[in-house]
Order: structure tokens, then C-alpha cells, then sequence
């Protein structure tokens, strides 16, 4: 004998099924599958006619001259760039997380190597994220995120904390600074 709870949950789901199906008919069909996610990103979605602001303003770069600024990709926030630093800060293709993209300039976190093909945050680099022009995106790279655990330690006396690292699915470029100790 079923209980008064599983028959009535029993009972509500045949009463779905019914009110789902047409007299006669086969099952109601279900809502379409929602669209294919590629690696780390769903597929974009614009007004028609309009662009991602980073993609506008690299257009605009591209129509006043700016050859570099022409290929320069969409860029949204939670996405991994390879970018060339301003000369002013050595000029050296870095690879970061971008925090927030604001018109024509990404506001970008800058990740180091911890281990061989493990990239974390730059604690060097300090907490705000550095702006950079959207001619100076070179391009958006696949990642994997993953948590790894901090080791015990002072600050962290029972070894809950963790931290996000990213590791690149795709060959990054050649040159791409990796560490401050030159690994």
C-alpha cells in the first residue's frame, strides 16, 4: 500500500501527463533545447544592426584608421584575453580575466602562471583591474576555471579557502609573459 504523500505525488504527476497530452494524441512536445553553449561561452545576442560595445568601438577604431583596431574581438566580462601592455608598462603581450568592459576600454585582472599551463591572478598586479584600449585586445582565449584549495596556513588555519585558477584549451602566442620569475 502506498502512503498518502507518494499517492498524491503519484496522482499530481499522471494529472501533468494528462493535461500534456491531447485526447488520442501523443505526448505534448517539449520546448526546444536551449541553444548550443561553445566551450566557455553561449552564443551572443545583439539587437539586430547594433554591435557588443567593444566590437563598436573597435569598429569605429578600424573606420578613423586604426588598422589594429579593426580585428580586435568581442569582448565580454568573464572572458580570457591575450592583450599588449601600454609601452609605459613594458609593452608585453599578458594574458587576464576580463573584469568589466566600459565602451572602448576593457577593464582587465592580469593572470600569471602558478604551474605549467595553470594561470591564477597576478597578486603583483595589486586589486584594481587595469584598463586597457580595445586595439589592444589580440584575442579571446578558451579557458577551463577550476577552485583549487589554499594550503593551510596562518591565514587560512583550517584550509577552507580556495582560489580560481584557469587553464587555456587553446596553444597560447608566443612570448606571452608567464611569471615574474621568468618561468
Amino acid at each position: 500500500m502506498l502512503s498518502a504523500a507518494r499517492s498524491g505525488k503519484l496522482y499530481r504527476q499522471e494529472q501533468r501527463q494528462q493535461q500534456q497530452r491531447p485526447p488520442g494524441g501523443p505526448p505534448a512536445r517539449r520546448a526546444p533545447a536551449a541553444p548550443e553553449r561553445h566551450g566557455n561561452r553561449a552564443p551572443r545576442r545583439c539587437a539586430p544592426g547594433r554591435l557588443p560595445p567593444i566590437a563598436a568601438a573597435a569598429a569605429a577604431a578600424g573606420a578613423d584608421g586604426g588598422g589594429a583596431g579593426a580585428s580586435a574581438p568581442p569582448v565580454d566580462a568573464w572572458d580570457v584575453i591575450e592583450w599588449r601592455e601600454a609601452p609605459a608598462r613594458g609593452g608585453r603581450l599578458r594574458l587576464g580575466l576580463v573584469a568589466e568592459v566600459r565602451g572602448g576600454v576593457v577593464l582587465v585582472e592580469p593572470l600569471v602562471e602558478e604551474e605549467e599551463g595553470i594561470w591564477a591572478h597576478d597578486g603583483a598586479a595589486g586589486e584594481a583591474p587595469q584598463p586597457v584600449e580595445a586595439a589592444d585586445v589580440l584575442r579571446v582565449v578558451e579557458f577551463d576555471l577550476q577552485s583549487r584549495q589554499d594550503r593551510v596556513g596562518p591565514g587560512n588555519p583550517h584550509g577552507e579557502h580556495a582560489h580560481d585558477v584557469f587553464i587555456p584549451l587553446v596553444q597560447l602566442s608566443d612570448g606571452v609573459f608567464r611569471s615574474p620569475e621568468g618561468r
